[in-house]
């Protein structure tokens, strides 16, 4: 017993986790050579973890091709990193959930930081598209764990490529969160405007304001009509569709959108005069 209590103290030494065997039906050969598997296994796949984190957060062309080897996995298999964000912390409930998605074969987890997961979930273990998938792992993540997340993703790469694909769904979750806040998917080459804009320096973003919204005061402008502009903008300037939505009479609408323009002189039924406010709209979240 004395062997089986040796591993016993080193397994809560490496874990924290403290096991006890009591009536075990085994010998003390067996139950010594178990515990020897389990940390076997604890080590393999813990190294395996720490290999893949610090190959998306920065890893050599060369020690990336030793690590792939070292853990006999093929670095041309195809993988789509999903960046799960949490709001305040990882949640532990919600890493056993995830777990129990996807056959343990099909899939890496790797807690990058406090509150962020990475999923890389191999190719022919992905059911619908990726959008689809990260939009299922957000509805899954709230029915079964009362977790709220958000979820960024890349296109798929080479798995030796994981660090690339991290760094994109790590900017489309920035991204995302500074100019689409009402959603919680974001595709790093689905963006559009939002990406483009990102890029730009600060200088750039206050220069445009000087040259086109000066007359524009968001910061003082009331919390319904920045609802009745976002959503006139989300139904595509259709009035009334616009209407409808925000259970106002159509002429409400029209009337409201009249005021925009006598105060700021511009027409957000007019196409140029709407990519001004759109576009302002979206630095506003840059500059703020």
């Amino acid at each position: 017993m004395d062997e089986i209590q040796t591993l016993l103290e080193h397994i809560e030494n490496e874990t924290g986790i403290r096991l006890k065997i009591e009536d075990s039906k085994l010998s003390e050969e067996e139950t010594a050579a178990k515990i020897k598997e389990v940390m076997h296994y604890f080590h393999k796949n813990d190294d395996r973890t720490s290999f893949l984190k610090q190959a998306m957060k920065g890893m050599s062309r060369d020690e990336i091709h030793q690590g792939f080897a070292k853990f006999h996995m093929n670095e041309n298999e195809r993988v789509t990193v999903f960046l799960i964000a949490f709001r305040d912390h990882v949640e532990p409930v919600a890493q056993s959930v995830i777990t129990g998605l996807y056959d343990p074969s099909s899939y890496d987890l790797v807690q990058m930081n406090d509150k962020e997961l990475a999923l890389l979930m191999k190719q022919e273990a992905k059911s619908g598209d990726d959008e689809f998938m990260a939009l299922s792992i957000v509805d899954t993540l709230m029915a079964e764990a009362m977790v709220s997340v958000q979820v960024a993703y890349d296109q798929e790469v080479a798995y030796r490529d994981v660090g690339e694909a991290y760094r994109n769904a790590a900017t489309a979750l920035k991204i995302g969160q500074t100019f689409y806040r009402s959603e919680v998917v974001y595709g790093y080459h689905k963006l559009g405007l939002g990406k483009l804009l990102y890029q730009l320096p600060k200088e750039a973003c206050v220069q445009y304001f000087e040259d086109n919204l000066v007359t524009v005061d968001f910061a003082n402008m009331d919390e319904e009509s920045l609802h009745i502009i976002e959503c006139f903008f989300d139904n595509d300037l259709n009035i009334a569709e616009t209407a409808r939505k925000l259970y106002l009479h159509r002429n409400t609408l029209v009337y409201r959108l009249d005021k925009f323009e006598k105060t700021t002189g511009l027409d957000l039924r007019n196409f140029e005069d709407a990519i001004v406010i759109r576009v302002g709209l979206m630095l506003r979240e840059m500059i703020s």
